[in-house]
């Protein structure tokens, strides 16, 4: 690791990669990305005229770090957004890390019972959030008796303390910005990811700068990223995906972001933004493909190529494939007769596409690599962030992949998939469930139940919780079970 004393400004896109992933700290990355991309578009918002460029986000960073120093946050202090997919987040997050605060996203469709526990469990001293969201806001204060201030994005602060626009107008008398990032440490917490609650309350997971900043690495490492890369933000940055994808990705490899704010926009916004890198759930490539199917279907070149696509598809994705010279011809001409669906949907520049979350289906990843856009299956939780990933070009169907450099993966004797690396730091003010999640080696119990074969590629088959143990002391899986009663 390195500290900034280049220029970073003299550095081509290409290079200042290199350079951002070499720093200690997410903000020492970012200043080296916004120094080289200064000129370049760094956020925009689907449907809102104007954009900020690097410079000018870099420019924000600093006011809102000021601000924020003004109403007395200090290292290791917290603060809460709950705000849709849009610009501010990253503003508002980012210039936290350089005063190094802790913020942490809150999911603004939760009412007040399940806020209350994270801002207590976090002691947020300042909720950054939007007009629509502030009767729940006020309402936590109410009980809880936090947070201090209330931050509102917009012209009008409402019930609120007051408008960001107010917070980048305050002064900080003394306040050395620049001695205040050169100071975060890679051992410096960045943010704290609360897990969804659906068993229990919420676990608050910490992470470091260092650990997400060698995940952005490790994704370089995997599949190397492209300069002057364009990506969509909008999934919820209450989790780690998001996060991890467009916000911590944008400040090592410089990306344009463009924030979403509805996921049913998703379709429309794709030929605008023409994304070089793209993340979704399954269900998001589902509709993807019948739109691909559809644009084909009503022309009898494009329908017969897709045909000679899914074929080629079939025997590249299949285990122990045969080359056939006279079917990969089929398929490469294929591929280029695609490109006109390519470009209608906004894939024509596109380098790498992955799915999370939830096994894909094969027919759906079929369509996807007939177009020559082949989707990687990955593997990640809210505590180890992207860990295991099929590399592009070595998909192996039904699988998870294998672990990015940097991290190691084992199966434990029940199977469960153990994860080591640049992982979380723990669970904010909860040893007990973080001594059951990391033990005394570093290795994270998953809880998921998980096969390995000979070529390392890890399967997750369920979860450990779901284990049945019969009479005679057997482990048996759920799912293992239906799949045999199904093939009966």
């Amino acid at each position: 690791m390195t500290e900034v004393t280049t220029d970073s400004s003299t550095l081509t896109a290409g290079e200042a990669i290199e350079e951002a992933l070499a720093q200690k700290s997410l903000c020492a990355a970012f200043q080296v990305t916004a120094a080289a991309n200064a000129d370049r578009p760094a956020l925009r918002d689907l449907g809102v005229e104007g954009e900020l460029t690097w410079r000018d986000y870099a420019n924000r960073v600093r006011s809102i770090a000021t601000g924020f120093t003004a109403l007395g946050v200090k290292p290791g202090d917290t603060v809460a957004l709950m705000l849709t997919t849009r610009s501010e987040f990253h503003l508002v997050d980012t210039a936290l890390l350089h005063i190094s605060g802790v913020p942490f996203s809150v999911y603004f469709s939760n009412p007040v019972e399940q806020i209350l526990p994270l801002i207590e469990d976090s002691a947020a001293r300042i909720v950054v959030t939007q007009p629509e969201f502030l009767p729940i806001i006020t309402e936590v204060r109410r009980r809880a008796g936090l947070p201090e201030h209330i931050v509102v994005v917009g012209d009008d602060a409402g019930e609120g303390d007051m408008t960001l626009a107010e917070l980048e107008a305050l002064e900080a008398p003394g306040f050395d910005f620049d001695a205040s990032w050169r100071a975060v440490e890679p051992e410096t917490l960045a943010g704290i990811i609360y897990t969804s609650g659906t068993t229990g309350t919420p676990k608050g997971a910490q992470w470091s700068h260092g650990a997400l900043l060698e995940n952005v690495r490790a994704v370089h490492g995997l599949a190397p990223v492209s300069p002057e890369g364009r990506v969509m933000s909008y999934l919820p940055m209450a989790h780690l995906f998001e996060r991890w994808f467009s916000h911590y990705g944008g400040m090592g490899f410089g990306f344009t972001v463009t924030s979403v704010p509805d996921p049913k926009q998703l379709a429309a916004a794709l030929p605008q933004v023409r994304p070089t890198r793209f993340i979704a759930v399954p269900r998001i490539y589902e509709k993807l493909a019948g739109a691909i199917k559809a644009i084909a279907g009503a022309d009898e070149t494009l329908k017969q190529a897709l045909e000679d696509g899914l074929a080629f598809a079939a025997a590249e994705l299949a285990e122990n494939r045969e080359p056939d010279p006279e079917l990969e011809a089929k398929g490469a001409k294929a591929r280029e007769t695609l490109g006109a669906i390519r470009a209608k949907l906004g894939f024509e520049a596109t380098e790498y596409l992955a799915s999370a979350s939830a096994p894909a289906r094969v027919d759906i990843l079929q369509v996807f690599t007939a177009l020559g856009l082949p989707i990687a299956e990955i593997w990640g939780m809210s505590e180890t962030a992207m860990s295991l990933s099929n590399p592009i070009g070595k998909i192996k169907i039904g699988t998870v992949g294998r672990p990015l450099p940097g991290v190691e993966a084992k199966l434990a004797e029940d199977g469960e998939l153990l994860v080591r690396g640049p992982i979380f730091s723990g669970y904010r003010n909860d040893p007990e469930k973080t001594r059951e999640a990391l033990d005394e080696d570093g290795w994270m119990h998953s809880g998921d139940v998980a096969t390995v074969d000979e070529d390392g590629y890890y399967k997750i088959v369920d979860r450990k919780k779901e284990i049945i143990i019969n009479s005679a002391g057997k482990n048996m899986s759920p799912a293992y079970i239906e799949n045999v009663v199904k093939s009966k």
